[in-house]
Order: structure tokens, then sequence, then C-alpha cells
């Protein structure tokens, strides 16, 4: 956990009493779900306005976006160039049963907003892919999260993405000879994220 952090199911995640698996809770425009005080997960316009951030900056093309966001290690293969510190780590996932799968090749990360009765939104990197999708999945499937900073606009005027933080996962599987360090941009100045479960 100290390397990967947490997997959740999406309600879980969002850690709303009415928000269970099988039941359409609609929870606010900004959740702090399992976020510690000042932050939440991101909606899916968030997510959306990250992607349109980085594209219209010039640095990088739509094709290109997940390479960009992924840590520059702890992928099994390709060159990733972490250039805005987002550092992405490949966490994988986990089905409602049985093993988690994915580390070290994909990071599913899930958003605030629910599609039906089982689904809700995530963003998905892949190691086999330069490219970022936001797509809805089962609400049942374990992924990780990433803590959006709250800030004094209205979040539904989301032009900036300013959040940062570790992604929390029940997955144990830590990569052998990888610690946090080694996912992050050291280029980047990283603030600290951590909540009771980190001791």
């Amino acid at each position: 956990c100290e390397t990967h952090g947490y997997l959740y199911r999406w309600d879980t995640a969002i850690n709303i009493d009415q928000c269970e698996y099988g039941v359409i809770c609609d929870p606010p425009e900004r959740t702090q779900g399992v976020c510690p005080a000042g932050w939440h997960i991101p909606s899916a316009k968030e997510w959306l306005d990250l992607f349109s951030n980085t594209i219209n900056n010039g640095r990088v093309k739509s094709s290109a976006i997940g390479d960009d966001l992924k840590s520059s290690k702890g992928w099994n293969s390709g060159t990733h160039k972490d250039i805005y510190g987002f550092s992405a780590i490949p966490s994988g996932s986990m089905g409602g049963i049985g093993p988690g799968s994915g580390l070290g090749k994909n990071s599913g990360m899930w958003s605030s907003d629910e599609q039906g009765t089982y689904g809700a939104y995530m963003v998905s990197l892949d190691v086999e892919r330069s490219t970022v999708w936001l797509y809805d999945e089962s609400k049942a499937l374990f992924l990780s999260i990433r803590s959006l900073m709250d800030s004094d606009k209205d979040p539904t005027d989301t032009t900036s993405f300013t959040g940062s933080s570790k992604q929390p996962t029940l997955n144990k599987d830590i990569q052998e000879g990888i610690s946090v360090e080694d996912y992050m941009n050291s280029q980047v100045d990283y603030g600290t994220l951590t909540d009771k479960r980190d001791g």
C-alpha cells in the first residue's frame, strides 16, 4: 500500500451512506468521499478539464496525454514523460472478488459521477496506449482515486486542475525495488497528503 495506495469500490470511495452498488444516489458536485478534508474526488467534468488544459497549452497532442500524465517509472514498458507532475501510478484494478490485476500495466481512477444504477465514470491509463479514456465502468470494480484540492471557485467552473495526491489500493503486490519516490517527477515539488491509514 505504501507505493500503490488503496483500491476502492466506487461506493466506498464516495463514502456517502445512500450510495450503494445497485442504487442511484446522485452525489453532490464536490464529493469529499474518502479524501481528507479540503480535497475531493474529481467529477467527470474536472477530469475532462484536465485533459482539455493539457491539450490546449500546446505541450502535448491529444493522442499522447496518457503518456504525459503517467509516472516516469513503474510502468512495465514504454517511455512516459510525466511533464505535468501528475505521476499516475500503474496500480492496476481488482474485480469484485479475487486478486487484483494490471499492476505495472494500467491505472484506473474513479470520478465522483455515476452512470446509472450499476456504473460510474472512471479514467483509464494503459501501458500499451498513449491515450487516456474517461468512460463508465461497474461500480463493483476496485480502482484508485485521485484527490483534487478544493478551491474557492464554484465547482461547476473547473477551468484548471490543481490537485495532487497519493493514489489510495488494497493491492499489496508492490513491485520489488520500486518506491513512491521512483514514480515521482524530480522536477516537481510535491506536498503531502496523509490520512489515518498511513499510520
